[in-house]
């Protein structure tokens, strides 16, 4: 469903919610609140809007490859941090449009065993075994994404 808010608008209502000045949002800053306030943007842009990956990349001044990125963060973020979700889901509201999806899936018993199958998968392979935790926790995630988007 597409909504009839525009890209400022969302910018506007986005860079309130995260408490900083709309101008950030378009600079090439790694600060924790401007970089969440950008996905939070390119996610509503994409999922809300329905801009394309690369339209919604080129307005921030992005590649196509960060906002996929961005989307991936906004889902993940808002299935394990409250707060941010809250943040996301005021944004939602603010924008008076109705969700077209879940911004989190909802952790079933089911995917919790998916995701400790891989986990034990990856452990176990030789190429992994020099990991660190935080590079495998990656792998995991991308690994579970795969499985559950094939099973949708």
């Amino acid at each position: 469903m597409k909504a009839s808010v525009t890209k400022e608008q969302v910018e506007s209502i986005v860079a309130d919610v995260w408490a900083i000045n709309v101008s950030l949002l378009h600079t090439r800053t790694r600060r924790r609140e401007v970089v969440e306030a950008r996905q939070v943007a390119i996610y509503v842009f994409v999922d809300l809007l329905g801009v394309s990956n690369n339209q919604a990349a080129k307005y921030f001044g992005l590649d196509h490859a960060t906002s996929c990125y961005a989307r991936k963060s906004v889902l993940n973020l808002a299935g394990i941090d409250q707060l941010y979700r809250k943040k996301v889901d005021l944004v939602i509201s603010r924008m008076g449009v109705s969700h077209p999806r879940q911004v989190v899936k909802i952790l079933t018993t089911e995917s919790i065993q998916t995701i400790l199958e891989i986990s034990d998968d990856l452990k176990s392979r030789h190429e992994y075994k020099n990991l660190s935790n935080k590079e495998l926790s990656k792998v995991i995630f991308n690994e579970t994404l795969k499985v559950t988007d094939t099973r949708q």
